[in-house]
């Protein structure tokens, strides 16, 4: 009887000794996962609570959260993770996870005003950190997730989103390259979709295909400087990329895609329609980056669009066809550009020519004939009205040439052209003072008054595209 009454004892005590035991695992087990999160990422991180079923192998983290650098900001929150890993390959040093679950994730991305995003801090963390162990999880899952991004350069800071993100991959891992992943959002309104094959986590490899659909292009606009004279009403494009990428090989990609229904129209409060592109596609063929250096074997654009003529304020139709191939950047080997597209109102244009890679100089031609650039002229925001190949105002030619060379040209679209050395050939002016005093060639380089918008000062400023220099042959 005193053996039976021990024998109870004991398995209490097993019991209340096993649960303070469980209880107190979970209280370390979430401890060093808060601890160990900060070390990695140099931020401040929380979890409510920590669920381990050490016998199973089952770990549920509530409501994990990571701040941004400030400390107090949310940068990323998920609600609930579910862990199965395998305990008896922890003891070979290789980390199995039988599944990886996230459900209800929210992760807010940041473009800062100095053109850096938010996680640079944490890229830079990553590639510091040496490879530890191996990993290989058997099904990673992603539920209703959701991304945003918010662009704080902008002189009106926006904020887009990508919606209801599900993620199914399996065989993730740094010791084989049988991963595989299947990826869809919901992003501006579009459906986006992702393949991955051939994963491998470390080093990295993998071939993936991604496909967005009917991307809505009006929200380009805010990219575009303050005095753009024409902005995008209504548009769409439909883009197809693929993606080689390898650890030592680089990065090889395969893209094709149209624009379409789209619909330019004078910037500010007029409205009215300058162009429409029915269709405008476009397919880039090998494109490269290995070690600094990039590579296109073929770009090519092919489509038509209506322009508007000023003189008869009616669209007329023109064509565009053209192609970029064998370009490298730094330039290592000649590479040919070739453009042809016709111009409302019954003239062409043509650009041709060989960039080569210094100190051989790069040669393009250009020939226009038959043109009349007016109705292309409504695009730059420059006060002369250009007609044929002469700068002109309604009444009459006042600056013609035979031939002008430039060289040395820096460009910042729209607002500012650079030029090292200008050569007239037959140049022929006339200076014209009309009645009220006025010299009308002087209003010609008057720069067009920038349509109504918000003013962009102060650390918000889009800082626009890099300079472009360029040497015409």
């Amino acid at each position: 009887m005193n053996a039976r009454r021990w024998l109870v004892l004991g398995v209490a005590l097993l019991l209340v000794g096993g649960a303070v035991v469980v209880l107190a695992l979970n209280g370390i087990v979430r401890y060093a996962a808060v601890a160990q999160i900060q070390a990695m990422t140099g931020r401040k991180a929380s979890i409510d609570a920590v669920d381990v079923r050490l016998l199973r192998g089952r770990v549920t983290v509530h409501n994990f959260r990571l701040a941004e650098r400030d400390g107090t900001t949310p940068f990323a929150e998920l609600p609930r993770l579910d862990l199965h890993l395998s305990l008896v390959w922890l003891l070979s040093g290789h980390l199995r996870i039988h599944e990886l679950v996230l459900s209800d994730s929210i992760v807010r991305l940041v473009r800062l005003p100095n053109d850096e995003l938010n996680i640079s801090d944490l890229l830079g963390r990553s590639e510091s950190n040496e490879k530890g162990g191996d990993v290989t999880i058997e099904r990673f899952r992603v539920a209703r997730g959701r991304v945003t991004l918010e662009d704080r350069a902008l002189a009106e800071p926006r904020t887009r989103a990508s919606e209801h993100m599900n993620v199914d991959a399996r065989n993730l891992s740094t010791v084989r390259d049988d991963g595989t992943a299947v990826a869809t959002s919901i992003t501006a309104g579009a459906p986006l979709s992702i393949e991955v094959k051939s994963l491998r986590l470390c080093p990295i490899h993998l071939h993936a295909t991604a496909k967005v659909e009917g991307l809505d292009l009006t929200p380009a606009r805010v990219y575009f400087p303050p005095n753009t004279t024409f902005d995008i009403d209504r548009g769409r494009t439909t883009t197809t990329v693929t993606v080689a990428l390898d650890a030592r090989h680089g990065l090889r990609a395969d893209a094709s895609g149209w624009l379409e229904d789209v619909v330019l129209v004078q910037a500010g409060g007029r409205r009215e329609v300058l162009a429409r592109i029915p269709k405008l596609t476009s397919r880039l063929i090998g494109f490269g980056l290995r070690e600094g250096a990039m590579r296109v074997e073929r770009l090519a654009t092919d489509g038509t669009m209506s322009v508007r003529d000023p003189s008869a304020r009616a669209l007329r139709p023109s064509t565009v066809r053209a192609s970029v191939s064998d370009f490298t950047w730094p330039a290592t080997t000649p590479g040919r550009v070739d453009v042809h597209a016709s111009i409302p109102g019954g003239g062409h244009l043509a650009v041709a020519g060989t960039v080569r890679p210094p100190p051989a100089a790069t040669q393009l031609a250009l020939r226009a004939t038959d043109v009349n650039l007016a109705a292309w002229a409504q695009f730059v925001p420059v006060g002369a009205r250009v007609r044929g190949l002469v700068v002109a105002d309604a009444r009459q030619d006042l600056v013609r040439a035979q031939r002008i060379e430039a060289s040395g040209l820096e460009v910042e679209w729209p607002t500012r052209i650079g030029v090292k050395r200008v050569v007239v050939t037959g140049p022929r002016t006339i200076v014209e003072r009309a009645g009220d005093g006025t010299f009308p060639l002087v209003g010609l380089w008057g720069v067009r008054d920038a349509p109504p918008s918000p003013p962009r000062s102060g650390p918000g400023v889009n800082p626009g595209p890099p300079r472009v220099p360029w040497e015409p042959a």
